[in-house]
C-alpha cells in the first residue's frame, strides 16, 4: 500500500504494527527502511510518541563509516535481532562519527515492540525477524537537499559514495518490493511537527550551519544557538565531541543526524577548528613516531596517484584513501612499525605479507613496514595497493 498523507502514513502504519505478530523471540520488529534523506528518523520519533513502551534503534549508530551500510546490516542481525531472537542478551557498539572508530557499547533490552530505522533496517537475513516493512521515499533531489541541510556540508563529499551503497543493496535486496507500507514524503509530512524539517524553507542549502535553525527548533523545540547554550550550562566539555553526542541522547533524546549538528557547533563555538590533512598526520607522527612520517607520505601518495578519483580522508587514528570506497588506510602501527590496510572486495593478492586486519577502517588485510623501510619497500605495496583500488570502484 503506498500513501502520501500524513494523517493517513501515521493511522495506517499503527494499524498494520497493531496486527503484526512477534518474530523475533517475544519482541515485534518494526523496520523503517528507505534511501537517505526520506525522513525515517523523523517518521521512527512520531510512531514511537503514539506507541508507549516502544524502543528505538538508529542504523546510523551501526553503520561503521561511510562505506558501512553492507557491514552494518550483517551487525544487525548478528549482535541485536538473533540474539533476542534466541532469548539471550542483545548489544552493539555505537560507531563514532566524529572520531571515526567504535566507541561505547550499548545494550538492547528484550522489549515487546523494537523499531529499527534507517537505511538497511530492513534488508538480508533481518527479515526473517522482522514483523513489519515500511518503505519511505523521495525524489532524489529532494532528498539530497535534505541531507545537507541536516548534517551541513558534512555530507556534500559522501553524498554519491553512499548513493551507490543504498542503490545495490536495495537492488539486490528487493527491500521496496517486500514493503508492508509505502509512504511518499516528497512533500514534507507535518506530524506533531516533528518532520517539517526534512526541507528548508526556501528549498535551499546554504553554507555552514545557520540553515539548520528552523529545522532543529521545530524537531526539537530549541534553535541551534540554544542548544549550543545548554551544552555549555550543563557543565560539559564542548571540545569532547563524542561526550556531547552521548549527552544529546541519553538525557534529551536526540536522533544520531542532530547530534553531530550540535556536537560540532557548540565546539566551533568554543574555538575547535577542523583539522587538515596536515594536522592530522602531525599529530599522529608526534614525538617517538615521527620517523614513521615519511613512510606515510609516501604511501599516502602512491595510494592517491592511483587515479584521479581517489581521495585522502585523515582521522584523528589513520588516514584513508577512497575511491568509491575506502580501499587504503595508513597509520602507526606496533612496535615503531607503519601499518598499512587493504580493502580487499575479491580475490587476495598473493602476498606473503599480508595478514588479516582486525577492526582498522574497512580494511581485510595488512602489512606492517618496518621503521627503517626506504622507498623501495614503500613502492613495493604499489600491486596490492592496485588490487585493492580496482575492487572498489
Amino acid at each position: 500500500m503506498q500513501i502520501t498523507g500524513a494523517s493517513e502514513a501515521i493511522t495506517e502504519a499503527l494499524r498494520v504494527i497493531g496486527q503484526a505478530q512477534p518474530r523475533c523471540g517475544a519482541t515485534k520488529v518494526v523496520a523503517i527502511d528507505g534511501p537517505s534523506g526520506a525522513g525515517k528518523t523523523d517518521f521512527a520519533a512520531a510512531l514511537a510518541e503514539r506507541l508507549p513502551g516502544a524502543l528505538v534503534l538508529h542504523m546510523d549508530d551501526l553503520y561503521p563509516g561511510w562505506d558501512g551500510l553492507a557491514q552494518a546490516v550483517v551487525d544487525l542481525h548478528d549482535q541485536i535481532l538473533a540474539p533476542l531472537a534466541r532469548g539471550e542478551r542483545a548489544a552493539y557498539r555505537r560507531w563514532d562519527w566524529v572520531h571515526d572508530r567504535y566507541a561505547d557499547r550499548h545494550e538492547v533490552p528484550a522489549a515487546s515492540l523494537l523499531l529499527v530505522e534507517g537505511v538497511g533496517a530492513g534488508a538480508g537475513r533481518n527479515a526473517d525477524f522482522e514483523s513489519v516493512l515500511m518503505w519511505l521515499e523521495a525524489d532524489r533531489d529532494v532528498r539530497f537537499r535534505r541531507g545537507i541541510v541536516r548534517d551541513a556540508q558534512a555530507y556534500l563529499p559522501h553524498w554519491s559514495r553512499w548513493a551507490e551503497q543504498e542503490d545495490a543493496l536495495f537492488l539486490a535486496d528487493a527491500t521496496r518490493s517486500r514493503a508492508d507500507l509505502i509512504v511518499d514524503t516528497t512533500t514534507p509530512l507535518p506530524i506533531v511537527g516533528m518532520m517539517g524539517g526534512m526541507e528548508p524553507a526556501d528549498g535551499t542549502a546554504a553554507d555552514g550551519m545557520a540553515t539548520d535553525t528552523g529545522p532543529m527548533q521545530e524537531r526539537t523545540g530549541r534553535t541551534l544557538d540554544e542548544w549550543v547554550d545548554l551544552v555549555w550550562h550543563a557543565g560539559l566539555d564542548p571540545l569532547q565531541q563524542d561526550d556531547v553526542r552521548r549527552w544529546l541522547k541519553d538525557v534529551h533524546g536526540i536522533p544520531p543526524d542532530l547530534q553531530g549538528t550540535i556536537a560540532e557547533a557548540a565546539a566551533r563555538r568554543e574555538g575547535w577548528v577542523e583539522q587538515t590533512l596536515e594536522d592530522y598526520a602531525d599529530a599522529l607522527y608526534a614525538g617517538s613516531k615521527a620517523e614513521l612520517r615519511p613512510l606515510h607520505d609516501g604511501v599516502v601518495a602512491l595510494a592517491a596517484g592511483l587515479g584521479d578519483d581517489c581521495a585522502v580522508e585523515a582521522r584523528s587514528t589513520a588516514t584513508h584513501v577512497v575511491r568509491r570506497t575506502q580501499f587504503a588506510s595508513v597509520a602507526p602501527g606496533p612496535h615503531g612499525t607503519l601499518r598499512v590496510g587493504f580493502r580487499f572486495r575479491a580475490k587476495v593478492p598473493a602476498d606473503k605479507r599480508l595478514s588479516e586486519a582486525k577492526a582498522f577502517g574497512q580494511s581485510t588485510h595488512w602489512v606492517h613496514l618496518a621503521s627503517d623501510s626506504d622507498e623501495n619497500d614503500v613502492r613495493s605495496l604499489e600491486p596490492l595497493l592496485r588490487a585493492a583500488y580496482d575492487q572498489n570502484g
